[in-house]
């Protein structure tokens, strides 16, 4: 997949929520086996559609989400993006299941488009996790050996920021940010920033 080539989706085979890359125009370029588990389709059936007609997310007021002109690819381009979504997802005319969605926009290299990295969690799943109480936050027990700071930046990654925004954001230089970065990976035993941002969302 030419995706593969910048974005290491080989990273998402076997993880445990269902992931899935679409591009500008909204067509799933790459998921995982658990999004094709969820959606109980073929993954060759999902991939190389429009995301919102896979998807057809509800808002948990039961407005449309999934559509042409899709709200959470917009907000994500423009960085204005919550952590958590939550929402209601139906499949092939089930009861819709309550689940959790983060969208974090790819900076692509040059000559490539944007993508964004969609994780879909079960709600359930996410309040059974365990999790331990840092201040006023929820932080997953894997990040605990993350330092205040390196959590910090960790969620500005999460929100799609890349290294000259967060050293804005945080008002230190470019290669400090760079410096934590690294230090997060090795933390993490992940070898990307999506990867390590995976782990966060995965256990928040």
């Amino acid at each position: 997949m030419a995706m593969g080539r910048w974005i290491p989706v080989e990273a998402f085979d076997n993880a445990g929520h269902a992931v899935f890359v679409s591009d500008e125009d909204g067509r799933v370029e790459y998921c995982n086996p658990a999004m094709a588990n969820l959606m109980k389709r073929d993954r060759l059936e999902i991939e190389g559609q429009r995301c919102y007609e896979v998807m057809r997310l509800r808002s948990p007021e039961g407005k449309l989400l999934c559509c042409a002109e899709c709200a959470i690819q917009s907000q994500v381009r423009r960085g204005n993006v919550q952590q958590m979504r939550p929402a209601l997802l139906s499949v092939n005319g089930d009861l819709p299941c309550a689940v959790d969605l983060i969208s974090v926009a790819v900076s692509a290299p040059v000559g490539r488009r944007i993508a964004i990295l969609h994780v879909i969690k079960s709600s359930a799943k996410a309040r059974s996790e365990n999790v331990v109480e840092l201040g006023s936050r929820r932080e997953s027990a894997s990040c605990a050996c993350l330092s205040p700071r390196e959590r910090e930046v960790l969620r500005h990654l999460a929100s799609g920021e890349g290294t000259e925004e967060i050293a804005e954001a945080l008002f230190l230089s470019s290669a400090t940010v760079r410096n934590h970065i690294r230090a997060i990976l090795s933390k993490l035993k992940v070898h990307s920033r999506i990867e390590a941002i995976l782990v966060s969302v995965a256990r928040r």
